[in-house]
C-alpha cells in the first residue's frame, strides 16, 4: 500500500491584513493504490519527501510572520483512494496549547501512574506466623487461599520505534534495583505484566508510537514456593517408595513431609515442614525502559 500520486493543488488563498491578521492556506491532492490506505500512509510519504510543511516550524512561502499551524488529511468519501491535504498558515500570536503542540513529542517526559490491585494468594501461615492447618495438624490441601494487595505502576512514554526488546521482556523480573519517580524498587520486586505498542502516530514530520507497560510489585518475593513433601524418598543413590508401619508395609496413600533433601522429616509438623524456593521468572535489565529514572548498582 503506497501512494502513486501527490501534487500541489494549483491556486493560493492567502490574506494580508494587521500583523496579527496574515493566513494563508495550501492544498495538495494525492492518491493512494489501495482503499484501505490511512492519513499515515499520505502523511510519510508527504513528509519523507519534503513536500508538507511542519507545523510550528515552516512559514508561507515568502511570508516569514505566518507560520504552519497545523496540516488536515481529508479521505473522499466517494474515492477512497483520493485524499486532500490542506496545511493552514498564520501569524497569530501562538497560544499556550498551541506551544504545546508544538514541541516535539518524543521529547515528552514518561507519564507514571499508580493502583493498587487485589490477587489470590497461597497461604500456609497466619500474621503470626502460626501454621495453618486443620485440626489434626495437617496443612490444607488444596492451601487456604486469601486476597492480597500488590501496587501496580504503569508508564507511559513516547518513543521513535518498537523496542526490540519487547519479544523477551515478558514476565521478567527486574535484575537491579531502580528507582522511578524517587521511589525506589528493590532487585526482584517488579514484574512486568502488559507491554503494549500504539499503532504509529504523525505530529507535524515527526513519527512515533506511544509505548506503555505496567509493572506489578511484590515486596516479599516472586518465587514459587512449595511445601516439600512426597511418596518417594531418597537413600542413596536410589529413590524409594515410602512406606507405613503396616504388616507387611504397605506404600503409604497420603504424602510426607521431606526435609529438603529428599529424607523423610523424623518429627514432621507444621513447625518443621520444609519450603522448596523456586525461580521461575527471567531476570532482565529494566534501565532500557524509559521512565526508569535510576538504576542502582
Amino acid at each position: 500500500m503506497s501512494v502513486i500520486k501527490f501534487g500541489l493543488r494549483s491556486g493560493t488563498d492567502y490574506e494580508v491584513g494587521k500583523i496579527t491578521e496574515h493566513k494563508g492556506k495550501l492544498t495538495w491532492l494525492a492518491v493512494t493504490d489501495n482503499n484501505l490506505d490511512t492519513e499515515q500512509t499520505v502523511a510519510q510519504y508527504g513528509y519523507s519527501h519534503s513536500l508538507l510543511p511542519i507545523p510550528y516550524l515552516t512559514t508561507f512561502r515568502n511570508d516569514p510572520l505566518a507560520l504552519c499551524r497545523g496540516v488536515s488529511f481529508t479521505q473522499d468519501p466517494q474515492a477512497p483512494r483520493k485524499w486532500t491535504i490542506v496545511a493552514i498558515f498564520s501569524s497569530a500570536p501562538l497560544k499556550q496549547a498551541d506551544q504545546t503542540q508544538a514541541e516535539d513529542p518524543l521529547s515528552r517526559p514518561a507519564k507514571a501512574k499508580w493502583r493498587s490491585q487485589q490477587y489470590r494468594k497461597a497461604i500456609d501461615a497466619d500474621r503470626d506466623g502460626n501454621a495453618i492447618v486443620n485440626s489434626a495438624g495437617d496443612y490444607f490441601d488444596p492451601p487456604v487461599e486469601i486476597d492480597q494487595s500488590h501496587w501496580t505502576v504503569t508508564v507511559t512514554k513516547n518513543v521513535s520505534s518498537v523496542p526490540t526488546f519487547i519479544l523477551g521482556y515478558t514476565d521478567g523480573l527486574n535484575a537491579d534495583g531502580f528507582a522511578i519517580q524517587g521511589v525506589s524498587i528493590g532487585a526482584g520486586v517488579a514484574k512486568l505484566m502488559d507491554l503494549d505498542v500504539s499503532e504509529l502516530q504523525i505530529e507535524g514530520e515527526v513519527a512515533f508510537y506511544i509505548f506503555t507497560y505496567t509493572m506489578e510489585l511484590r515486596p516479599e518475593t516472586w518465587q514459587l514456593s512449595v511445601l516439600d513433601q512426597g511418596f518417594r524418598y531418597v537413600s542413596g543413590d536410589d529413590v524409594k517408595l515410602i512406606l507405613d508401619d503396616s504388616t507387611p508395609p504397605r506404600a503409604v496413600t497420603s504424602p510426607k513431609l521431606l526435609d529438603g533433601e529428599g529424607a523423610v522429616l523424623s518429627d514432621p509438623s507444621p513447625s518443621t515442614a520444609v519450603f522448596l524456593d523456586f525461580d521461575v521468572y527471567p531476570e532482565v535489565d529494566y534501565s532500557v525502559l524509559p521512565g526508569i529514572t535510576e538504576i542502582e548498582e
